[in-house]
């Protein structure tokens, strides 16, 4: 009995050594110095670090922004930081870049709105027509339309109208940015499509409308372009498919200046595709007029392309080489 009593005590006195161990742990775990007043608990202090310069002075070399605070209440405070920390202090410069590509020279930047101070009113409209398939079962069970029926666009119609906000701009038309209309119209084996986008301040427009017709061997298009901005972009395109097998597919196409009134570009190439769908081969001959010091000469290029079909979404460059 004294024996047992004196294991019970023992058990007793490591059981409580225990119980004191883990809470001073826990006391000690839960313990955190409070930040200083102006700085973050994260980053107590920023340093930068400077290098002497060639003329004595000292250089800031990389000028590092700390923010003295995380939350900010209104934007009093706010611009008073920004203010505070311009000069040698780098932010975000997208929206100055992207802000600016609408009066770029150049058409793939001018036809975008601002992505700044700009109210954009649009109307889409599309019509479209649902045909029922072959299998058509309305009364089976868990055939939805997507099962029973094909849908094709038959016309659609989206306008687009930008409005820049601001005090920068005194007349109303200075506030008008690029008027954006494009169509789409689709009967049997023909398709006509076109965009247009008109600029207000100069008067100027920009447009492209092509006519497509697809049949069973034989696919051609012919596309009209017109910038006023640039006599270089007014060109009327052809293009002429002719698919001989389901392995062989031939093209040809010209392009022809409206200004010069001649053709400056022209090519022909052909397809490989072998039955797999696993992979394909381009060949192409391109020859364009080149002009250097007032002398024009050809430009001719061949190419060589190999395409792989890494997944359903299509085929993808694997290997190209022109010479």
């Amino acid at each position: 009995m004294i024996k047992q009593n004196k294991n019970t005590t023992k058990k007793g006195l490591l059981v409580a050594i225990l119980l004191l161990g883990i809470a001073f742990l826990t006391v000690g775990c839960g313990k955190k110095e409070a930040p200083q007043e102006g700085k973050t608990a994260a980053v107590a202090e920023t340093k930068e670090t400077g290098r002497k310069g060639g003329d004595g002075k000292e250089d800031p070399g990389v000028v590092t922004l700390s923010q003295e605070k995380q939350k900010y209440s209104g934007n009093e405070s706010l611009i008073n930081r920004f203010e505070q920390d311009t000069n040698g202090t780098r932010f975000d410069e997208r929206d100055i870049i992207r802000g600016s590509d609408s009066v770029l020279y150049d058409s793939s930047t001018r036809t975008d709105l601002p992505e700044s101070n700009t109210v954009e009113f649009s109307f889409f409209n599309t019509l479209l027509r649902k045909t029922p398939r072959a299998s058509y079962s309305p009364f089976e069970s868990f055939k939805y339309n997507y099962n029973n029926f094909d849908v094709s666009k038959i016309f659609y119609i989206d306008i687009s109208q930008g409005f820049l906000v601001g005090p920068d701009y005194e007349e109303f038309d200075d506030r008008l940015a690029r008027l954006a209309t494009s169509f789409g119209l689709s009967i049997g084996n023909f398709s006509l499509s076109g965009n247009e986008y008109y600029f207000h301040q100069n008067q100027k427009h920009i447009t492209a409308i092509s006519l497509t017709h697809t049949m069973d061997y034989f696919k051609y298009s012919f596309i009209y372009n017109y910038d006023s901005f640039s006599e270089q972009r007014r060109f009327f395109e052809t293009d002429f498919t002719l698919t001989l097998s389901d392995l062989l597919e031939l093209r040809t196409g010209h392009y022809y200046d409206l200004e010069l009134q001649r053709v400056y570009e022209s090519y022909v190439g052909a397809l490989y595709s072998p039955d797999n769908n696993c992979w394909k081969f381009d060949l192409e001959y391109r020859q364009k007029d080149k002009i250097e010091d007032n002398v024009k000469s050809k430009d001719r290029i061949i190419s060589f392309n190999f395409l792989l079909n890494y997944s359903s979404k299509g085929f993808n460059s694997l290997l190209g080489l022109r010479i």
